[in-house]
């Protein structure tokens, strides 16, 4: 018989990823922005000479705006010349002084979000999307396959309770779903044995290298989350990090994409496996 299960959780996964994935692009949109947009509003201002190079007209409108602002200088040179410039200065100074202060704020907050900050959420984001789906993919395959609920009959008596019950309205199968999902944790030897149980797959990680990546990814995960980003010993003992403990661990947007990507591939084989299995 095959496998009774939904496509819903692989696609609020995607959904997800791609929300962190956003977020670590706007990393990078932020710091094109404050290094002068050239990557992302010169883009969009170099349209308009795009479209008239296509038209054919390029030539004439770069003429056309030329011309334009010279006569514009010509009638404003006068004019600028009779100003009162110390008084337009003072003036200047008390009006924009406000707006100064705040935008010194806004860029000060920018660098504390930017490079580092943005990163470690999509981190996070991404981890969660993760955990999410494997919590949400456990409870749909336990509660629509009877053989499959058997196999976990030990967590399904430890964790079922009338309380459990009646949150889901009555649903047996549901509730022994649920039940199931709660015990699903981010340690790759769960993961392994409870996907070997629910669709009889094993070979969550291709190597040693991509179980010791994921294991580095829940721990970094774990560092934004309960110390702020600081190394602790735990950390450095799981990982065979190098760096000094209680120093900030260094997330870039770069290392960012790559656990996105890895974790993509990731839920990707899962969702696979998922269709090509019989569950029994």
């Amino acid at each position: 018989m095959k496998l009774r299960f939904s496509t819903l959780p692989f696609a609020n996964f995607q959904e997800n990823l791609n929300r962190a994935k956003a977020l670590s692009n706007l990393d990078r949109y932020l710091i094109d922005m404050l290094q002068g947009g050239e990557k992302t509003a010169g883009r969009f201002n170099q349209l308009p000479n795009k479209i008239w190079k296509i038209l054919g007209i390029d030539k004439i409108m770069n003429e056309e705006m030329t011309n334009m602002q010279r006569r514009v200088e010509e009638r404003l040179a006068p004019k600028f010349a009779a100003l009162n410039k110390e008084k337009i200065e003072k003036d200047l100074q008390k009006l924009l002084m406000p707006d100064m202060k705040r935008w010194v704020k806004v860029f000060k907050d920018l660098g504390l979000v930017v490079g580092q900050t943005l990163p470690e959420q999509a981190l996070v984001l991404g981890v969660s999307a993760f955990e999410v789906y494997m919590r949400e993919l456990t409870s749909v395959i336990v509660a629509n396959n009877p053989l499959v609920a058997e196999r976990f009959n030990e967590e399904i008596k430890a964790g079922f309770t009338l309380g459990i019950l009646a949150e889901y309205r009555d649903d047996a199968k549901r509730t022994k779903g649920e039940v199931v999902a709660d015990t699903i944790k981010l340690d790759p030897n769960r993961l392994k044995l409870v996907l070997k149980r629910m669709i009889g797959w094993e070979q969550l990680f291709p190597d040693q290298e991509s179980e010791r990546f994921f294991v580095r990814i829940i721990e970094s995960r774990n560092l934004v989350i309960h110390r702020a980003g600081l190394v602790d010993p735990k950390f450095k003992r799981v990982t065979r990090y190098k760096g000094s403990i209680d120093h900030p661990l260094k997330i870039s947007r770069k290392y960012t994409i790559r656990v996105l990507n890895f974790l993509g591939i990731l839920g990707s084989e899962i969702h696979k496996q998922c269709l090509l299995s019989k569950g029994a």
